[in-house]
């Protein structure tokens, strides 16, 4: 399998200790911070253009992006290194009330 191709199956799922599944977002790379960075520098975040699109045709697909925002949240795996998720929070549809 190629390393693109590798990288598309790569909008992965697991089961996180929330048993939630996330969906990852392979085309952007979170890179630590150097020690000497000013602190107004929140976070170092490289994206792969070409593939974020592809990620994100493939999210509209899996119908995870049903809007034109793509919600991302950058977290700190247990390893240390950071990660970019896809928040897929979707309020819940309000009961119309009877009357």
């Amino acid at each position: 399998m190629s390393q693109l191709a590798h990288k598309l199956t790569a909008i992965r799922r697991t089961t996180m200790a929330t048993q939630r599944d996330a969906t990852f977002l392979n085309s952007a790379v979170v890179r630590p911070l150097p020690e000497n960075c000013p602190n107004w520098v929140r976070a170092k975040i490289g994206i792969n253009i070409p593939n974020l699109l592809k990620e994100i045709e493939q999210l509209k697909e899996d119908g995870i992006l049903t809007t034109d925002w793509l919600n991302i949240e950058v977290k700190t795996a247990k390893s240390g290194k950071g990660y970019v998720e896809v928040n897929t929070w979707k309020p819940k549809a309000k009961a119309k009330a009877q009357g």
